[in-house]
């Protein structure tokens, strides 16, 4: 099984969707932040004891500055009596990786999060399924004041069009069939420069292949509730033809054919 961007209470998720822990065999982490990389350690620390051959995959960055230490990480020697072979495996830009465990192969996507960070396509069933963690989509929007650089908004609701953005992003989706994306607002913030919105989604998923979007980086036991995430999936659902799907409190499976 392979595990993606597993954060600081990933064993409380794995617990109440019932994933047992000793079947992960790949652990891939989309960039450094703490909510994408912090239960790395953790679910390693547990594989390496119990034996279990994984790879962990991750740019060379996190490797480097040790956000995953280098025991989990497979990049110091456990030594003869460990039977694993736990080993690190560094995201390189525009390299494909074909997996240690199965016959599957990840496409890296560069993201725009301000630190090295990267999506990932996989090919199963002949269906595209891509993953977009943290980035920023749009660069320049038109509001109802006039044009103004993402990032340097505080908050607006009032947001008419996007003006500029980064194509290599809306390309690399564009053939995808089905499509995760971290969606971080609904409105445009400071923050969003590095992270998206749903008006992001909207325009990368509009006119292309997407038919399936699975909204991530929400959670339905914070303070906003499954209601917030409801409603963006509605509106989402309102402005384009792909169908949404989201994480309630049990979690969410989904099934590829």
């Amino acid at each position: 099984m392979r595990l993606i961007d597993p954060g600081i209470d990933i064993l409380f998720r794995l617990a109440t969707s019932n994933i047992e822990v000793a079947s992960i065999n790949t652990v891939f982490a989309s960039h450094g932040h703490l909510d994408h990389v912090g239960g790395v350690n953790t679910i390693s620390d547990f594989l390496i004891r119990a034996h279990q051959n994984t790879e962990v995959i991750a740019p060379e960055s996190v490797f480097a500055q040790k956000e995953i230490s280098d025991f989990h990480s497979g990049i110091m020697a456990h030594g003869e009596k460990w039977k694993s072979k736990h080993f690190p495996t560094a995201v390189t830009e525009r390299k494909p990786i074909k997996l240690a465990h199965g016959n599957y192969c990840l496409e890296p996507i560069l993201l725009h999060h301000g630190i090295e960070c990267y999506g990932l396509k996989l090919t199963y069933k002949n269906k595209s399924i891509i993953y977009i963690s943290d980035t920023g989509y749009s660069k320049i929007i038109k509001t109802k004041k006039g044009t103004v650089p993402v990032g340097e908004l505080v908050q607006t609701d009032d947001f008419i069009a996007i003006e500029d953005k980064f194509e290599d992003l809306r390309a690399a989706v564009a053939s995808s069939d089905v499509l995760i994306a971290n969606i971080e607002t609904l409105q445009y913030n400071k923050n969003s420069k590095t992270h998206l919105t749903v008006h992001d989604v909207i325009d990368m998923v509009q006119d292309n292949a997407v038919k399936l979007l699975v909204i991530a980086h929400v959670n339905p036991r914070a303070e906003l509730g499954i209601g917030w995430i409801r409603g963006i999936a509605k509106y989402i659902q309102s402005t384009t033809n792909v169908t949404c799907i989201f994480p309630t409190i049990k979690g969410l499976s989904l099934q590829i054919t």
